[in-house]
């Protein structure tokens, strides 16, 4: 519009959202919703963060404000520890730079080994050349490293999406620094805490040394003295044992003596009531036998007479025979046939012959 005095103005009524700042929101909230849904926004959140971050990957340009500034504080710092830092070089803003970090990503990825955290850090700039870190594949390259991922971009008015999916942000380089010194200088704290826990327990050590090396001496001296009477009194009860003992030995041995006298006495009684018996019972035995030879003798001649009188040979000599067919004795005529050959037994000499009848 024209105003006389002022001449030609502009004025701006409305803006459409859509576009610069507007379409950079919609972008930024379109990769945060993708991340939540495919469940990796919080995983480098989740890394266990190293109790010293001494080996740090930066991906940052050497010529930058926000490395000098982090590189200064933490050398300044820098008193009875040591933090190793590679810089891999990456451009920060521009078209070009998401490619490239996430190059250098993937290039510290090889040798992750190496380092316990990964660092990213840029000085200042303004929204739109913050868009760089809120793309997609930066950010989930961010949240899948393998590493904890820190972030120091430099500006504190809005939080990109890789500043929310790195394990630590912090506003600028500056600060990041200064919570890497934090935790070297607190856990040296610890150390000077704990060695003067241990100093303490160290003299506390020494003093109950001393009490026990007293208390070990005045222990041994009681023990001593103890074992002394102790064995005084020993001595006393073992000559008195070794008394009472001769003393019962003797008088064991006394009855033991007596004893072996009645048990000879009984012995011989015994043995003289047992040999009479035994004489009795030897003639008895004499006897007994004496009168069994008798009448076995008296049985065996009975018996040989008997003998005498069955032999055969008298038989045949008072002129009996006996007839054997194959070397039996014949009893029966009805068992024999004619033709069979019969041998007769005389008295002297045999007889054979052949049955031409039978007669039964």
């Amino acid at each position: 519009m024209f105003d006389p005095n002022y001449g030609l103005s502009l004025r701006i009524h409305d803006i459409d959202p859509s576009f610069t700042l507007g379409e950079i929101e919609r972008e930024k909230r379109q990769c945060i919703a993708r991340l939540k849904e495919e469940g990796i926004f919080q995983t480098n959140k989740h890394l266990p963060f190293p109790l010293l971050p001494k080996r740090i990957a930066i991906i940052s340009v050497e010529s930058s404000k926000g490395y000098a500034d982090f590189r200064a504080l933490t050398g300044a710092r820098m008193k009875g520890f040591v933090m190793e830092h590679v810089l891999f070089t990456a451009m920060l803003q521009g078209d070009k730079a998401a490619a490239q970090i996430i190059a250098q990503l993937d290039r510290i990825r090889c040798i992750t080994h190496h380092f316990d955290l990964v660092a990213i850090i840029r000085g200042g700039g303004g929204e739109v050349g913050l868009s760089t870190y809120n793309q997609y594949e930066l950010a989930q390259a961010i949240a899948l490293f393998p590493l904890p991922v820190h972030t120091g971009i430099g500006h504190a008015t809005n939080e990109t999406v890789c500043e929310m999916v790195a394990h630590t942000n912090a506003i600028t380089p500056t600060e990041l620094a200064d919570m890497l010194m934090e935790q070297f200088e607190g856990f040296q704290e610890k150390l000077r805490d704990a060695a003067h826990k241990v100093g303490f327990a160290l003299s506390i050590l020494r003093e109950q040394s001393l009490g026990l090396t007293n208390l070990h001496q005045s222990l041994a001296h009681t023990t001593n003295s103890q074992v002394n009477r102790q064995k005084a009194k020993l001595d006393m009860l073992c000559g008195a044992l070794a008394t009472s003992v001769r003393s019962r030995m003797y008088n064991i041995r006394q009855q033991l003596s007596a004893s072996s006298y009645r048990l000879k006495l009984a012995i011989a009684d015994k043995l003289n009531r047992n040999s009479f018996a035994l004489l009795n019972r030897q003639h008895a035995v004499n006897m007994a036998a004496t009168g069994l030879i008798e009448r076995t003798v008296t049985s065996l001649d009975q018996a040989e007479k008997v003998v005498e009188l069955l032999n055969p040979q008298r038989l045949l000599e008072k002129g009996y025979s006996i007839t054997l067919h194959k070397g039996k004795p014949v009893r029966e005529a009805g068992k024999l046939k004619q033709g069979d050959i019969l041998t007769t037994l005389l008295a002297q000499g045999s007889v054979e012959s052949q049955i031409t009848d039978t007669n039964p």
